[in-house]
């Protein structure tokens, strides 16, 4: 097995650790999915593979963990809690670690036959970045591996329905709202059906402003993200009436529910709104 793929693999989901032990105090959230930044990890003079992508699940102190990379898809479980835990490792071989906190730091011992890891993990503020400072140890000496991830933004694309029992919309509950979503960079087209009517809208989520004719009236919409939260205001004016929508989008762990957090100003006052999508 490829020690380059044994360092990305060991380190990475180590690294994701921390999040889960300091998400409280951050506001960071280990659940998701984290891409490794190629140009701000350093390999020395291991070779670089450019791609790794891990998805985690936490399950209290354990968690799963799938790695895909060019050394192929892998799965694991593991523990936060400081204690030894044994996986069994592609090709052969086995996989001990223990890890910890110390301060705002994770400090971890990873070793499988005659290489070892000691392992320095912080992240960034926001909890979007995730860093593992690690000094690597085989029969041929020690050397140093610096990884970088970054979470990446949560998915809108899909097939979408509501969830009327969690749903609040300050008035009635419409009996049908999905939305099947596809995107193609900062493009999303909406095609919406409710029990009122059906229609397609394209809006953009870096800041840019879109124009789109719904029911009768112009609606200009602005989305952004703010981490991995999807911020949006929408206008609709028509027929010497004016309604924003101002909304704050969310997403589950595991990507399968969208939670649209909305304030409304129509000519009758305020309204708050909170809508639960489910993906299918």
């Amino acid at each position: 097995m490829k020690l380059a793929m044994i360092v990305l693999l060991s380190g990475a989901w180590l690294a994701s650790t921390i999040l889960a032990q300091n998400a409280p105090a951050q506001n960071a959230v280990m659940d998701g999915v984290w891409n490794m930044l190629p140009d701000q990890s350093d390999f020395g003079a291991l070779p670089n593979p450019g791609n790794l992508t891990l998805t985690v699940k936490m399950k209290g102190p354990v968690f799963e963990l799938d790695q895909d990379s060019v050394d192929g898809l892998f799965h694991f479980v593991l523990r936060t809690d400081k204690q030894q835990v044994t996986n069994s490792l592609p090709g052969g071989g086995e996989m001990k670690s223990r890890h910890w906190i110390e301060g705002s730091a994770l400090l971890g011992e990873i070793s499988f036959g005659e290489v070892s890891f000691k392992d320095r993990i912080s992240y960034s503020p926001d909890g979007q970045l995730m860093t593992v400072d690690r000094e690597l140890t085989t029969p041929q000496g020690t050397s140093k591996v610096k990884i970088v991830l970054q979470k990446a933004k949560p998915s809108m694309a899909g097939w979408w329905k509501l969830d009327g029992a969690k749903s609040d919309f300050g008035g009635p509950t419409p009996t049908k709202y999905e939305a099947k979503i596809t995107v193609d960079g900062h493009l999303y087209t909406m095609q919406q059906s409710t029990d009122r009517a059906s229609y397609e809208i394209k809006v953009r989520d870096d800041g840019q402003e879109t124009t789109n004719q719904v029911g009768g009236m112009a609606m200009k919409s602005k989305m952004r993200w703010e981490e991995a939260v999807l911020v949006g205001e929408h206008v609709y004016s028509g027929n010497g009436t004016e309604i924003t929508f101002k909304d704050r989008t969310s997403f589950s762990p595991d990507g399968k529910v969208m939670n649209i957090d909305r304030v409304g100003k129509l000519p009758s006052g305020e309204r708050k709104m909170h809508i639960v999508m489910v993906r299918q």
